[in-house]
């Protein structure tokens, strides 16, 4: 707990320099000049956020890249709710496999079983948790009904 301190006074550094240096701002002119389409856009953005999720823990890696990937996702004309669950998915995704695999350890010492085996109970669910992104990509209705009748 006496770490987290530090990290968020540096994670809030980092962000200040995204934005004075106005990143997102050039990765949306950036992609926007590749004629990207939104769903090429998700795969990446799908890819980018399960391998951050395999090696940092899902905040720092949402309070760093956010800032940058929420601007390009709306000028593609992707839905604020539907990029942020993906997005949050993805690190979940990422926090339960190998090699970091931060969740992997908690959920070890919570059932004193060892890694090794909990991975390889993880794998059914895992896979199920893959084809849930794979339509939350594919369609993001799934995503956006309800926060959709509620505004």
């Amino acid at each position: 707990m006496a770490l987290m301190a530090p990290i968020i006074i540096i994670l809030g550094v980092i962000t200040g320099l995204v934005t004075i240096t106005e990143v997102a701002m050039l990765a949306t002119a950036y992609v926007l000049s590749m004629n990207m389409s939104p769903l090429m856009f998700l795969i990446f953005v799908n890819f980018l956020f399960i391998f951050l999720g395999m090696i940092i823990d899902a905040i720092p890696a949402m309070l760093i890249f956010v800032p940058v990937i929420l601007p390009i996702a709306t000028a593609l004309g992707i839905d604020p709710i539907h990029i942020s669950v993906v997005i949050v998915t993805n690190l979940m995704i990422g926090l339960l496999t190998p090699p970091v695999g931060g969740l992997l350890y908690l959920e070890a010492k919570i059932a004193n079983v060892p890694v090794d085996r909990l991975i390889k109970e993880l794998v059914p669910f895992i896979l199920v948790l893959f084809a849930v992104i794979a339509l939350m990509t594919f369609v993001p209705s799934i995503v956006t009904f309800i926060p959709n009748l509620l505004f």
